[in-house]
């Protein structure tokens, strides 16, 4: 999971993100300007960096259209409501079976070691952190076909479409150093299917795609990082409900880690704009090893900082009551790691919860003057004579606040 760094800035919850995963897009002109922004704008705060997938690649999967409508199998038919981007489906011509269906390339290896010529270059030059690994993210063979692919279609052309990925997957794993790559799948499709918002052309549905994803990851090697982008989704005609909440992407993730026969080095999960304690109630039920990072992607474009530390807040305050519970911590304990942030401001809490809420923020040198009157309150004592003596003793700590979040941040913990 993304734990504490020795940054001094803080979310409002006082938590200490270790840094960012990267997913993979960047709207800038070519790799090179991409990890030279990121590296200055992130430093050190990355573990990987991607190239941005720019040029043709830039509108995600789109660029494998003309890869599919250039075989001479396929001819067009009318979109249907599934349609990414609205464009025609490719479906087989009549009398054609697929059986003999082949791609040359679909240009991801290419553009990967264009990239990672790059990376190098920069590394070697100190432009690029020294720990940093070359991250190459890819669609999953299933979402060009669910894409473009006329339903009856889709299952013959999938065997192709894999088999030319794996192809490519090999090149990459066989041209770049094991110690400087990173692969990623980006799962956007699988979960439109999971939430029955996407047809589906095979039977189980949960169990099709996890061994779809456990197929194609089973063959790179453990000494390179692999991790999974879970998508939101967008671009069909037809909109999608999303995630309803954290259960799909957490099966997933407790599928992968406990079957890949190789270590889970991330996962990235998105979280709406607005997820809330329902939303992230199953990260309790998440069960990853230690080696497996957890990113959650709070970050929204056109968005005040604050609205973004508060949902971070949110984010982290779940995850730290299931990390207590899975210690063993008795469950009316660890339930405050999940409701220290904002349980003070529910009607009538009890005074543990309001002494738990007090706590947390003078930890870290905030003074809240509702949550102060509303502990003055469940005292029972004269408000001006309980005010005096707590004002003082809140005082005295909040000013070794800062103290306090410098030792915190020295010491990054892993979780």
């Amino acid at each position: 999971m993304a734990v504490a760094s020795a940054q001094r800035a803080t979310t409002g919850a006082g938590f200490v993100p270790f840094g960012a995963q990267l997913v993979g897009s960047v709207p800038l002109g070519n790799a090179e300007e991409v990890f030279r922004a990121l590296a200055a704008a992130l430093g050190d705060r990355v573990r990987r960096l991607p190239d941005g997938e720019t040029g043709p690649r830039a509108d995600w999967i789109v660029w494998q259209y003309p890869v599919l409508s250039s075989r001479p199998q396929f001819e067009v038919a009318p979109p249907t409501p599934h349609s990414y981007r609205a464009l025609p489906r490719l479906r087989l011509r009549a009398g054609e079976d697929g059986s003999d269906l082949s791609f040359d390339s679909l240009g991801y290896a290419e553009a990967a070691l264009a990239s990672f010529g790059t990376f190098s270059v920069l590394k070697r030059d100190g432009v690029l952190p020294r720990g940093c690994r070359f991250q190459v993210s890819l669609p999953t063979p299933l979402a060009p076909v669910a894409a473009f692919v006329a339903a009856d279609d889709q299952a013959v052309v999938e065997q192709a479409y894999e088999a030319a990925m794996t192809l490519e997957v090999e090149h990459i794993l066989a041209s770049i150093p094991p110690d400087q790559l990173a692969l990623q799948w980006d799962t956007n499709f699988e979960f439109g299917m999971l939430e029955g918002d996407l047809p589906v052309w095979f039977g189980d549905v949960k169990g099709g795609i996890l061994e779809r994803l456990l197929r194609i990851s089973r063959p790179v090697p453990p000494e390179i990082e692999l991790g999974f982008h879970f998508c939101h989704g967008h671009d069909e005609q037809a909109g999608r409900s999303g995630h309803k909440d954290m259960s799909r992407m957490v099966e997933i993730a407790n599928a992968l880690a406990g079957s890949l026969d190789r270590p889970l080095n991330w996962v990235h999960m998105p979280l709406p704009k607005d997820a809330d304690a329902a939303f992230l109630a199953p990260l309790a039920d998440l069960r990853l090893e230690a080696e497996t990072e957890l990113y959650l992607g709070a970050l929204q474009p056109d968005e005040p900082a604050e609205t973004t530390r508060l949902r971070i807040a949110a984010a982290h305050e779940a995850a730290g009551e299931r990390l207590l519970l899975r210690y063993g911590v008795p469950a009316q304990l660890a339930r405050f790691a999940g409701s220290h942030g904002a349980s003070w401001t529910r009607p009538d809490p009890p005074l543990e919860d309001l002494l738990v809420s007090l706590a947390d923020k003078i930890w870290k040198g905030s003074r809240v003057p509702e949550l102060e009157q509303r502990v003055i309150a469940a005292t029972g004592r004269t408000p001006w004579q309980a005010f005096a003596t707590l004002d003082d003793l809140l005082s005295d700590l909040a000013a070794t606040a800062d103290e306090r979040l410098a030792f915190q941040s020295a010491f990054p913990i892993g979780g």
